[in-house]
């Protein structure tokens, strides 16, 4: 056991003491906590069940709470974190804030350990309250993001642009052309077209959307159409150019003006490798959402040397 928590244990104890000596009449029994999935019981850890033992909490000891069990969720100790909050969850002393504090904290255990359902439960709970809401909305997108739930994270994605004034168009017209690229898969062109469509009207300037909208082109046989769109993509950002020049010659052929190709080939650069621009993230295709710093858009192609 690290020498450090064992100096924090004293102050920690002497804080409980000191609250234990207080009479409170408040009761508060959080329902989630019943359904976790960690039992602080079943899994012993002296230094934590000090803490969790204590008599009751002042405003020092659930500072010290949270501390440590932010401090356990960085180290990659999460069942020793989600104890510790769930310990503290457990107190039916805490006032309003101190609750909202503890249960945000144990949402982000949650997230962290892939346990996305208690997550979503705690934080659901503390935005319909309208507590630590754009904490709360901020980690509900990151969820819904991570489990492909797009039509939620667009509505969460909504929500946090009325609160907060950040703008995420771009955000939005991505999840739109996920949820495009779902009905595309299963052969649905007019589910997709009306997604790559709302795309578009949330964010004119989508080069994922404006490739969509040519490929739904493309499969709804109007080459033309889509041969416009391509060369409007290759005018725009010659850095997609790859995504799109095999889809351009193929319009080209079978709308049968293959010569008119030979151009754009010509101007189109060479690509093997593709970075992310934020993280140095590489990858050997273009994913629109970077799987490190899980930023959108900032994923780019590099010229062949």
């Amino acid at each position: 056991m690290e020498v450090w928590f064992f100096l924090l244990l004293p102050v920690a104890a002497y804080s409980g003491w000191l609250v234990g000596r207080r009479s409170s009449n408040k009761t508060f029994k959080p329902k989630f906590f019943f359904r976790a999935d960690f039992d602080i019981s079943k899994q012993p850890d002296p230094a934590i069940d000090t803490l969790v033992r204590m008599p009751e909490v002042d405003e020092d000891s659930v500072d010290t709470h949270l501390t440590l069990g932010n401090v356990f969720r960085k180290r990659g100790e999460l069942e020793r974190a989600i104890r510790l909050h769930q310990g503290l969850l457990s107190r039916n002393t805490l006032s309003s804030q101190q609750k909202s504090l503890a249960q945000l904290e144990l949402a982000r255990d949650y997230l962290a350990a892939g346990v996305l359902d208690r997550a979503e439960a705690l934080l659901l709970e503390l935005v319909a309250h309208k507590i630590q809401l754009e904490e709360s909305l901020q980690h509900l997108l990151e969820l819904y993001q991570q489990g492909s739930e797009w039509l939620s994270a667009i509505k969460v994605a909504e929500q946090m642009q009325e609160l907060t004034g950040y703008d995420l168009r771009a955000e939005i017209a991505h999840f739109y052309c996920e949820l495009a690229e779902e009905a595309i898969d299963i052969k649905d062109l007019p589910i997709a077209k009306k997604n790559v469509g709302r795309a578009l009207r949330v964010c004119r300037q989508s080069v994922r959307a404006l490739i969509l909208r040519a490929k739904l082109e493309k499969l709804s046989g109007n080459f033309n159409k889509a041969i416009k769109i391509y060369k409007h993509i290759a005018s725009k950002d010659i850095d997609y150019f790859s995504l799109i020049i095999n889809d351009l010659i193929d319009c080209y052929k079978l709308a049968d003006v293959t010569t008119r190709a030979f151009d754009f080939v010509q101007d189109g650069a060479s690509y093997t490798r593709y970075r992310c621009d934020q993280c140095g993230f590489t990858a050997s295709k273009l994913q629109w959402h970077c799987p490190s710093c899980r930023n959108w858009d900032v994923i780019k192609p590099i010229p062949a040397s």
